[in-house]
């Protein structure tokens, strides 16, 4: 089965368009690709796919930093159906994502100039979850099994009628670790409950995450081995889209929460030798509107949030923010040619206003391939760990202010074209006043200070070959194959010092690609390879494959990890597991509406 990507529609929160249309590099993974990987959790998932960069510490995406095309951890923004879930206390924990694979759609990678369609945060670019509930009422349940005392379980029903449909999930993974206080428990439940009424429709969606680790070097120096971490996440968020007297006014009306409490112990037997609780919580509200008209569809957001913490280690501390967002999108000569002018203006309590303006264009030069440019200028304000975070080896810095970033690609895509999917674009970064942890002497502690300009130039190329549609004669077993290519160089025009701890930690060369075998109709394997190539680091490669048994309402699987059990390293030189098996089951029953 192929997951054809054409035609999603990109859930943007003003105008959507399908991925056809969508002038940029944007990145669908499908539902169909996510089911098939060998990955085990969403920034697994992330990790197989060109110009992202997911560095993690410890296994199964227990804490993970996501980058798009250089960035680092902190200037990407995360989102689950278009809500915010970027950490004000600081991005490790924007990925501490209370949704399982089961209840992913799919997941939109948006890789150029992102902030004048989502807002702050996304000054590389975005990822944006988007769940679903199923069409019929069905019940599962599957469970795991690996090495390292690997042991899992999950169950998910979905259940309704045709104007009201709910999904629920709920799921426990532990592990004893692949080496000495790498052990973790994590428990997430999801829900999504969707309602069309006379009025409109009603969405409710909320999760919560439990996360337990040990920390073995997460975030000290390789030696502090008996570090600790308890988190709690959870979000929830009620959306209105009231019924309007024409189609051509679509209204979205929406507020949200995501809270998380991060509870940090040094010395995992000696709680009270060295301790961090932080409890951070955003509150917010948005309003997003299109209106379709002869000059095309305009789309106008008003999104307000308050963001607050209270930690041991910070102190109290709050802000508020507000932006605005105006887009138009103009389709000329038979839609042939695409214009996406844009803007957003911002304002936070405790920084400047701004101004970001951006503009997309895209022109079918044949049939089948589109031509795009995309620009914008993007920024990020700094989270409260920049601000304020202070211990033996890190100074706090309250004069921090605000990275900004002119973004610019240009590349081409095919579009509707059946057999294969190409993607190449070239892109450069200019980032100004970047927000880095430098300093000049090994003794001398961590500092955040704005370090003027960092260029990122590059060039993302993706390519997928649907070798069944490609050929009329049957290839068997060889269904699909995929490869994708990022180069990025990093330069500092800015003040140089001899020691930085996030903006060069880049990768320079990245290589991934997939294939998909289909030995029968129940029968099948995926092969995944990828190649890391990191500034100041030695390159690595990893192999990994999946094996799926499908028997009447049962599914089998067979996954393995680093199958040549690589010695590599993760974020902070964290040492990553080498070869790791794991088997699992599970079963769907459908029940009466």
């Amino acid at each position: 089965m192929v997951y054809r990507i054409d035609d999603i529609v990109v859930k943007e929160n003003r105008i959507q368009l399908s991925a056809s249309k969508k002038p940029g590099s944007v990145l669908i993974i499908g539902k169909e690709s996510i089911r098939r990987s060998s990955a085990a959790s969403i920034p697994d998932i992330l990790n197989f796919q060109p110009g992202i960069d997911i560095r993690s510490r410890g296994a199964n995406g227990i804490q993970s930093d996501p980058g798009i095309r250089g960035s680092t951890f902190d200037q990407v923004l995360i989102l689950v159906d278009g809500i915010r879930m970027n950490d004000p206390q600081t991005g490790h924990h924007s990925l501490n994502l209370p949704v399982d694979l089961s209840a992913v759609d799919h997941i939109e990678v948006y890789k150029g100039p992102s902030a004048r369609v989502f807002g702050q945060d996304a000054y590389a670019g975005a990822i944006n979850i988007i769940t679903s509930v199923p069409d019929s009422n069905i019940t599962s349940v599957s469970a795991t099994a690996g090495d390292f005392g690997l042991v899992g379980s999950k169950l998910s029903g979905a259940f309704g009628s045709s104007m009201n449909r709910s999904y629920i999930s709920a799921g426990i993974d532990r592990s004893s670790g692949y080496r000495y206080n790498t052990d973790y428990l994590l428990s997430n439940i999801f829900f999504r409950s969707d309602y069309r009424g006379r009025a409109g429709e009603i969405g409710i969606t909320g999760g919560f995450s439990l996360r337990n680790f040990g920390a073995n070097g997460f975030y000290a120096s390789p030696e502090n081995t008996d570090q600790y971490e308890e988190l709690r996440t959870g979000f929830s968020a009620i959306s209105f889209t009231p019924r309007t007297e024409t189609s051509a006014v679509n209204i979205r009306c929406r507020v949200y929460w995501r809270g998380n409490k991060d509870e940090y112990i040094f010395i995992r037997s000696d709680p009270d030798y060295y301790r961090n609780i932080h409890f951070n919580n955003t509150l917010g509200a948005d309003v997003n509107a299109t209106v379709h008209t002869s000059a095309g569809i305009t789309g106008i957001g008003l999104d307000a949030h308050a963001a607050g913490i209270n930690s041991s280690r910070l102190g109290n501390h709050s802000r508020t923010g507000l932006s605005l967002f105006i887009e138009q999108n103009i389709m000329l000569f038979d839609e042939k040619l695409t214009v996406s002018p844009g803007i957003q203006l911002n304002h936070y309590s405790d920084f400047k206003n701004s101004i970001l303006p951006g503009l997309d264009m895209s022109l079918g030069i044949l049939p089948h391939l589109m031509l795009f440019i995309s620009t914008g200028y993007t920024y990020r304000v700094p989270s409260f760990t920049d601000l304020y975070y202070e211990d033996p080896v890190n100074s706090a810095n309250p004069g921090l202010q605000p990275e900004y970033a002119f973004s610019g690609e240009i590349g081409f895509k095919t579009v509707k074209k059946e057999g294969y999917h190409l993607c190449f674009s070239l892109f450069q970064r200019k980032g100004y006043d970047v927000i880095d942890r430098v300093k000049e002497d090994t003794d001398d502690k961590w500092i955040p200070l704005n370090v003027e300009r960092i260029i990122n130039n590059g060039l993302d190329m993706d390519v997928s070959l649907y070798l069944s549609e490609l050929f009329d004669f049957s290839l068997r077993p060889l269904n699909s194959f995929s490869f994708g290519y990022t180069f990025i160089n990093s330069e500092n025009k800015g003040t140089e010092y001899a020691y930085s701890r996030y903006v060069f930690e880049n990768l320079r060369h990245q290589f991934v690609s997939t294939v998909r075998l289909n030995y029968t109709g129940r029968l099948s394997q995926t092969i995944s390879f990828r190649y890391f190539d990191r500034y100041g680091m030695d390159n690595y490669s990893l192999v990994d494959t999946g094996i799926y048994l499908r028997y009447r309402n049962w599914n089998f699987s067979l996954g393995i990890s680093n199958i040549l059990s690589t010695e590599y390293a993760g974020a902070n030189l964290v040492v990553m597991p080498g070869r790791w098996f794991s088997i699992g089951i599970s079963t769907s029953i459908q029940t009466k509406g």
